[in-house]
């Protein structure tokens, strides 16, 4: 089961896609943005920050992280699941 996660402005979608990748769409184009790569993961569900700049991805292997999607890089990731994690949100 993957989740699909959108943001208000500027209208992006998130959505775990195929092991070792969380899709980033433009909603409005439909167009592919960019790919948040992680070699070895089976994202299971995402939630973007309030401010639309960061996504957070949930994996199979526990792994829970935080991604600058402009840049498409990983800024933080937590390790501290021993199995899936099924719901990220941000408080």
């Amino acid at each position: 089961k993957r989740l699909l996660t959108t943001t208000g402005e500027p209208g992006r979608l998130g959505e775990p896609g195929r092991p070792g990748e969380t899709q980033i769409w433009d909603a409005a184009t439909g167009q592919k943005q960019r790919a948040l790569k992680r070699p070895g993961d089976v994202p299971t569900c995402a939630a973007w920050s309030p401010e639309s700049q960061r996504v957070v991805t949930a994996s199979e292997d526990g792994a829970v992280v935080t991604w600058d999607v402009d840049r498409g890089v990983p800024i933080h990731t937590l390790k501290a699941h021993q199995g899936p994690v099924t719901s990220v949100a941000w408080g």
